[in-house]
Parts: structure tokens; C-alpha cells; sequence
């Protein structure tokens, strides 16, 4: 593939600002956010139980296999079962279930043990002598019967997580990538993997079916769509100037030529900004290959100039005439980049680095190259583009002043009616092309596994480990009291893990109501003799308390699955951006839940931080795009200003001004005439209509040869830029097709209003 192996990045989210802070909580929920994503959940079904297993197991080994996982899940082992209850019972008169903690706190010691009586008398229950001795109220059966269950839906099978629906069994996989879901490398070895597991097991266990979700597919499909953009933008740009190099100059040299400066911007401007930021985005090669149709502008007009000049053309004399225009024009592209570069996006940073390093190089080929290399013309010919270019000038010029004041007159009423219906949207769900099978996919997975996670979450933190379970507990119990009828409304360490207070609080509830008092009695109604009577009260009250730590639970094996939860030490800030140090955890949250009301709580709660990434990116887009469009005003004046005091006439400055504002705000106005929201890449489109706008009336206003020259040179220009953007305004993903929407109109607009600033040099 044309990227394998290069420095390329596909993660479209690296494209927005990253936190200010590198220890702030936006860091550690960007972590967080960056450790999710290299999960992929895998779901191997089949209508006989035991071949879904065995398929999985076959599945789950090839994966480890493989070397590109870090860790591959595929059930439970007995072991870990065991572990369990192994790891909690030092601790054991520190647990409570909520229920018994109720029971105790209510006084209601009969139902305590009516509970253990029945307990031990049924014949499927768990106890037996050596509990009885250390749990005899069954309470830390409880406890570990209590905790919750990672679905709804899954249950153990051989040790394996399985669930049936529609007839069909599955077994649950969990992986976890060792790099990033966004290398191209690994997107590629992992979907063939894939590809060949199924293959294999489709062969051996027929009728199986494969369920998988997770942030590479997503990856993919969007590397997939921007390949195919590269492809259609950059082989459409180069068909159609080598198709006009032809048409028009009817020589493969000025084609060579062109192709070669084209050639070479490109290349300079992928190294310089390699250079400078390590990597490339894929977005940048995507906008890059639609520069092509700018770049070429130095060379058409070098050729028009040429084409025109005859066979006493001196391509020294001819560098002069074009040399100011196309530097002017190169500035203005050059500052209208840098306005994009403001929006502290890298994507658009790099995006700008790589436009103006590239087209910097591209004039520089045209003017230290081209002059000796071009010859003369040894004859005279007008190609039909020529004669058209020729005929739309010639109708320019033959208009009346009052004829074009109309014709602006009514392109002002239509442009006042697009804006007067304009609508902004900064959701960032309205830029996503994710394909409908794919979602479908992850939804069906959700619905059989019994998940409802959303992708919000909580970032809770403390001054210690400690600390941050004891601020979990307060900000579950309020979420859980708001809704008692969602079973699991979240997940978090702190549902295996009491806070120390409550520990504490629990070991003294026990000792004081349950073994001092009632043990002794309860032991002799179930007729245990009173030599064992006192060998289990002795036993039993001479344990300490022990409090269970963060750091006791995280380093135990039963903490592999939630450990991802815990995001450990960090510097976070307060309202006063004093820095302290801080620990911080994850809460997940149920998609039953409603968020609004999650807010509210965590607004009320200083170490609960409520995250949705989508709502955060929508509002940094919502807050550059009033900026930007506020600057765009700025730059309106600005730029008449600059042409005022280029050109010492008032007559000459609105001339020279009105096409290109005329084009941008009918780029505008389409989004209304068609009902498209204004984005922020909308209003970034528009900086670049202004600059490309710009250009085309500066290279008529600088024109120190025929009209007929620079005219040419525009049409061609106005073509390939058009054929560029015009072909990105049918991508298949919504940021660069608003991008190219704007574009392309505002181009149209610019190149056909261009003119009137000939009838200024006429």
C-alpha cells in the first residue's frame, strides 16, 4: 500500500487540541480514553455449545499467538475463581453486603440468622464446617455472592463466559492491542489475522458466527475512506491538468515541467513537516493532494505568458512581467494558512505547515527552474480554452458599469437570502462517517452480552488512593439513590472495594452485634457443643482489623480486569491553577442513566469530573468557529486596507475588493440555500476561498502583460483548483465534503467575478 511503513497517523481525534495541562483531568480522561481503544471484544458463536467454545478457545489462542497483544482473555480459570475468595477472607469481618450492613444497622438479627440457618441446612449451598467455623452467619458469603457480575447476560461455562441468543452460543474474548489502534501496520497484520481465524475456524466448526467491536475497526474503516479520498483526489487533479497542460499548450514540456514542480512541493512539504511534528496525519496527505491544483498556478501563468509572448519571448523578461502577481499571490495563500494555523488544532497546524511549505517550493521551482528550461514557441496556435478565456474577458470588458452593478446587485440578494437562512451545528457526531454495518455490529454484540456501558464517564479524584474509593462510594450512593431502578448504574473499583471508613465501621458492627452478643447462641440453636463453641468464638474475635488498601486489591489477580480503571498518581489543578498531587480513578456509567442528571451531581461533587468527549470537542469547535468567523470580519478590513495603500486608489481598492468578498460570502450562502450546518471547517473553507479569491484579482491587478495571458492563466488555475476541491466536496467524510463544498463554490465565484478587475487596467 501507498502508506505501509511511513509515518502516517489516522487517529482523526489526534486532529483536536489536547489538554493544556499535561496532569489535568482532561489528560488523565485522554488516557483513559487511549487505553480503551486498544481493546477489541470478540464474540464466537455456534448453535452446539461446547464447539463455541472450542472455536474460542482456537480464537484466543491464535490471538496470543500473534505477539500483537498484550493480553488475551477468554474466561475465567478455576483459579482465579478460587482467588476470589481466597484474597478477601483475611478481611472478611471487614465486608458486609449492602443488604446484611442494612440488616445489622436495623437491628433485624433474627433474619441475619434465619439467613445462615438456611444456609447451612441447604443442600446447595456453599457451606460446610470450615465456613461455619469463620463465616457462621454466612456473611462473607454474602459479600463475595454480592458482588457484581461483569454482564447481565454471561454466565460460566467451563470456565469459559458464555451466553445463547436466537439459538446461537457465544463465547466472549477480550484482547488488548500492544500498540496503538491508529498505526497502519497494525490495523492491517490484525484484520488479516483476523480474517485467517475465521477462516480456520469456519473450516473446522461450521456454522460458526463472529461478533467483534472495538476502536481498530472504527480505525480502519476511517484509513479505508481517506485512502480512497487520497486516491480519487490526487489521480482526479493529475488527469485533469494533464489533460489542460495538453489542450492548451500542446506540449509535453511545459506537462513534464508542471508536474515536476507539483512533484517536488509536495515531497519538500511531507519532509519539512515530518520534520517538524514526527508524524503525518492522513488528514494532512488528504487536503495535501488537493493542493495540487493551487501549486500549479505559478507554472499556467508562466506558460500563459509564454503562449501569448510568441517567438520573441525571453523567458527572463517574461519571469519579470508574472514575478510580482504570483508572489502576491503566494503571500496572500501563505497568510490566509496561517490564519487557519491560529485554531489550535494540530491537525490544522500541520495542515498549514504542509500547504505553505509546499507551495513555497513549488514557486520556488517556477521561478529559479523555469527560466532555463522554457523556450520560445516555434508557433502560434489558440487552443478552444484559450478562445473561451479570451471570449469571457472580451464580456467583461464590453459590460457597463451600471450592467455589472446589477449583476452584483442581484448576486447580493441571492447571497443575502442563503445567509439570512444559515444554521451553525458544532456537533462532532455530524462530522463522523462511521459505516452503519459497523455499528450495527457493535450494538448487536452490546445487546447479547447484556452491556449497556456508555461511552461518559467519571474522572474521580483524591489526595490518596484512599481517598478516591471513599469519593467513589459518596458519588455512587447519590447516583444510585437518583435511580433505584437501574441495577448496575455504574462500574468502578469501588464496588469491590469498601472504603477504609466503612471497613472500620463494618468490623465494629460485626464484633459488637454479631459476636460478642449472638455467636455464642446462634452456634448452640444449631447444636454446635461448647468446646467448639469456644475455639470459633476465640478464634473469631481475637482478628484484628486489617484494612483492605488500593494498593492490597491492585495487586492482587483478581484485579486484572478493572485495573484499567485505575489511572494512578497524577498533578491535577485546582480552580486557582495551584498544582497538587492527586490519584484518580475511572467511573463507568450505564447508558440507562440520564446524563443531564449525572452532571448535576458531579457539578455538586469538587473531585467528580463528568466526561463526554463528544460534548467537549463540540465545544472547543463551537468556540474556534465564533472566533475564527470574528477574525474572518477582521481580515475583510484588513485586507481592504492593504489594497487601499497598494494602490493609492479608492476606485481601484473596491474594484479589486468586491469579487473576492462577493465569492466568499456566496460560499456562504449556499450552506443556507441548501440547509448544510456552518462548521468550523466551514468557516476555515472561507479564509481559504478569500486568499485563492484574492490571488486571482491581484494577478490581474499586478498583470504587467496581456489581459488575454493572465486570463488564461486564471481559468486554468480556477479548473484545477476546482477540480480539486470540487472532488473533495464528494468525500466520504463529512469534515473534508463541507471543506470542499465551500471551497468549490466559493472558487466558482472567485474565478468568474475576477475579471471586473480588468476593467481598472483597461
Amino acid at each position: 500500500m501507498l502508506f505501509q511503513g511511513l509515518p502516517i497517523n489516522t487517529n482523526m481525534l489526534a486532529l483536536l487540541p489536547g489538554a493544556k495541562d499535561a496532569n489535568s483531568v482532561e489528560k488523565i480522561a485522554d488516557d483513559f480514553a487511549n487505553t480503551m481503544g486498544k481493546q477489541i471484544v470478540i464474540l464466537v458463536g455456534n448453535p452446539d455449545q461446547d464447539k463455541a467454545l472450542q472455536a474460542s478457545d482456537v480464537f484466543s489462542h491464535r490471538l496470543q499467538q500473534s505477539n500483537y497483544f498484550s493480553s488475551v482473555t477468554n474466561g475465567v480459570s478455576t483459579n482465579e475463581q478460587e482467588a476470589w475468595a481466597s484474597f478477601y477472607f483475611p478481611y472478611r469481618l471487614s465486608l458486609l453486603s449492602d443488604k446484611d450492613h442494612k440488616l445489622i444497622m436495623q437491628h433485624d438479627f433474627d433474619t441475619i440468622s434465619q439467613q445462615a440457618v438456611f444456609n447451612l441446612y441447604n443442600p446447595i449451598s456453599i457451606s460446610n464446617s470450615k465456613l461455619l467455623q469463620n463465616d457462621p452467619f454466612s456473611l462473607f458469603q454474602h459479600f463475595i455472592l454480592a458482588l457484581p457480575k461483569p454482564s447481565n447476560k454471561l454466565d460460566l461455562y467451563k470456565n469459559h463466559l458464555m451466553t445463547e441468543d436466537n439459538g446461537i452460543w457465544y463465547s466472549m474474548i477480550n484482547a488488548t492491542l500492544k500498540n496503538d489502534s491508529f498505526s497502519l501496520s497494525n490495523q492491517n497484520n490484525i484484520t488479516h489475522l483476523f480474517s485467517d481465524i475465521k477462516q480456520t475456524i469456519t473450516s473446522d466448526y461450521p456454522q460458526s458466527t463472529f461478533l467483534m467491536t472495538g476502536m481498530l475497526f472504527y480505525a480502519k474503516a476511517g484509513t479505508d475512506s481517506a485512502r480512497h479520498d487520497v486516491s480519487i483526489i490526487g489521480v482526479g487533479s493529475l488527469i485533469g491538468i494533464i489533460l489542460l497542460m495538453l489542450i492548451s499548450f500542446r506540449s509535453l514540456s511545459p506537462l513534464l515541467l508542471t508536474l515536476f514542480s507539483s512533484a517536488i512541493g509536495f515531497v519538500f512539504a511531507f519532509i519539512v513537516t515530518y520534520l517538524i511534528f514526527g508524524k503525518i496525519f492522513l488528514f494532512t496527505l488528504v487536503f495535501g493532494a488537493s493542493l495540487i491544483g493551487i501549486s500549479v498556478d505559478y507554472a499556467f501563468f508562466y506558460y500563459a505568458d509564454r503562449l501569448y509572448g510568441g517567438k520573441l519571448w525571453q523567458s527572463t523578461t517574461g519571469l519579470k512581467r508574472i514575478f510580482s502577481g504570483i508572489t502576491l499571490g503566494l503571500l496572500n495563500v501563505i497568510i490566509a494558512y496561517l490564519i487557519i494555523a491560529i485554531a489550535p488544532f494540530p491537525g490544522l497546524r500541520q495542515l498549514a505547515t504542509f500547504a505553505i511549505s509546499g507551495l513555497f517550493m513549488s514557486y520556488l521551482t517556477v521561478i529559479c527552474l523555469f527560466p532555463y528550461l522554457l523556450k520560445p514557441h516555434k508557433r502560434a496556435f489558440n487552443s478552444f480554452i484559450c478562445h473561451i478565456a479570451t471570449l469571457y474577458l472580451k464580456l467583461w470588458q464590453k459590460l457597463s458599469i451600471k450592467k455589472i452593478m446589477i449583476i452584483y446587485m442581484i448576486l447580493a440578494i441571492i447571497a443575502a437570502i442563503g445567509i439570512s437562512k444559515l444554521h451553525s451545528n458544532d456537533d462532532i457526531r455530524i462530522l463522523e462517517a462511521t459505516p452503519k454495518a459497523l455499528k450495527a455490529n457493535e450494538q448487536q454484540l452490546k445487546s447479547i452480552i447484556g452491556s449497556d456501558v456508555s461511552t461518559d464517564f467519571i474522572v474521580v479524584t483524591g489526595s490518596t488512593p484512599e481517598d478516591v474509593i471513599s469519593h467513589e462510594h459518596i458519588l455512587i450512593n447519590k447516583i444510585k439513590a437518583q435511580n433505584p431502578n437501574i441495577s448496575q448504574p455504574v462500574i468502578s473499583i469501588s464496588q469491590y472495594l469498601p472504603s477504609i471508613e466503612d471497613q472500620q465501621q463494618n468490623y465494629t458492627l460485626v464484633r459488637e452485634n454479631l459476636l460478642q452478643n449472638r455467636l455464642s447462641d446462634f452456634l448452640n440453636q444449631i447444636g454446635v457443643d461448647n468446646k467448639e463453641i469456644d475455639s470459633i468464638e476465640k478464634n473469631l474475635r481475637n482478628i484484628p482489623f486489617k484494612p483492605l488498601t488500593v494498593n492490597d486489591w491492585l495487586s492482587s489477580p483478581i484485579s486484572q480486569n478493572l485495573q484499567f480503571l485505575w489511572m494512578g498518581k497524577a498533578n491535577t489543578s485546582t480552580n486557582s491553577n495551584a498544582q497538587f498531587t492527586s490519584f484518580a480513578s475511572i467511573v463507568l456509567l450505564s447508558q440507562k442513566l440520564n446524563m443531564n442528571d449525572i452532571k448535576i451531581i458531579c457539578a455538586e461533587l469538587p473531585y467528580a469530573n463528568f466526561i463526554n468527549k463528544a460534548d467537549e470537542i463540540s465545544h472547543v469547535f463551537k468556540t474556534y468557529r465564533q472566533y475564527i468567523s470574528y477574525l474572518l470580519s477582521i481580515v475583510f478590513v484588513a485586507l481592504f486596507l492593504l489594497l487601499l495603500l497598494r494602490y493609492r486608489s479608492l476606485k481601484k481598492a473596491i474594484c479589486y475588493f468586491v469579487p473576492p468578498t462577493m465569492a466568499t460570502l456566496l460560499s456562504l450562502a449556499v450552506f443556507g440555500i441548501f440547509n448544510v450546518p456552518v462548521t468550523l471547517f466551514s468557516i476555515l473553507a472561507l479564509i481559504l476561498v478569500l486568499g485563492i479569491a484574492v490571488d486571482y484579482v491581484l494577478f490581474f491587478a499586478e498583470t504587467k502583460s496581456s489581459l488575454h495571458s493572465t486570463m488564461l492563466a486564471v481559468t486554468l488555475s480556477a479548473i484545477t483548483t476546482i477540480l480539486s476541491f470540487g472532488l473533495l466536496a464528494f468525500s466520504q467524510t463529512p469534515v473534508i465534503h463541507y471543506f470542499g463544498l465551500a471551497v468549490f463554490v466559493g472558487i466558482a465565484s472567485a474565478f468568474l467575478l475576477s475579471p471586473l478587475a480588468s476593467k481598472v487596467n483597461k
